[in-house]
């Protein structure tokens, strides 16, 4: 267990961090995992992910969503130019507290089958509102956290609307074909998968 810990987990201290990337490959070229959520949003048309089981293709103004159980990379094929994306990494705590009943906004990380990513397409008509929440989610992040009243909650509600936004495109995708126990279950389940993710070494 020490072995798959030290070989498989990407340690990310932050409860939250947005990068915008832009570079000639990606950075790593090895499978990993991590205890944050984690959602990329891509810029260009050359990303791909692999996964446990397989290879995905990520559109275009496409956003790919990553859960804790969920080994991958991300990568590009040679010569096929410049790697574009954000990059968002927050944990589960972090933004669970602006979920309600009716609404669990990490609900878009349980897609039809855990045994890969979610990749969603956003519609040419809702890019802009996508692409200004992570903008001033970068934006805050990069301010000085003494010197902006509320800076924190600031950027929670950002996220919380990323992720409103996230989930309406999520349910439109999956929810047909979603089982009803998961839908109506999902926080549960995740807690599960989340406790044995921590405590696989036990």
């Amino acid at each position: 267990m020490r072995h798959f810990d030290l070989k498989y987990e990407e340690r990310l201290p932050e409860e939250f961090s947005i990068h915008h990337k832009i570079t000639k490959t990606t950075e790593k070229q090895n499978f990993h995992m991590h205890k944050q959520m984690e959602i990329i949003f891509a810029l260009s048309d050359n990303l791909k992910c692999y996964y446990e089981n397989g290879v995905i293709d990520i559109p275009k103004n496409g956003i790919i969503l990553f859960h804790p159980m969920n080994l991958h990379y991300i990568f590009s094929e040679k010569g096929s130019g410049i790697c574009d994306r954000f990059v968002l990494y927050f944990s589960s705590s972090y933004i669970s507290r602006l979920s309600t009943p009716e609404i669990n906004l990490l609900d878009c990380f349980f897609s039809a089958s855990w045994a890969h990513p979610s990749v969603l397409s956003v519609p040419e008509s809702q890019i802009q509102d996508f692409l200004f929440l992570l903008q001033k989610m970068e934006a805050y992040q990069n301010m000085d956290q003494n010197a902006t009243y509320g800076l924190s909650l600031h950027i929670q509600f950002l996220l919380g609307q990323f992720l409103l936004l996230t989930n309406e495109l999520y349910s439109k995708k999956f929810q047909s074909r979603r089982r009803t126990a998961l839908q109506n279950h999902s926080r549960m389940v995740f807690d599960i998968c989340d406790h044995i993710h921590k405590h696989y070494d036990q």
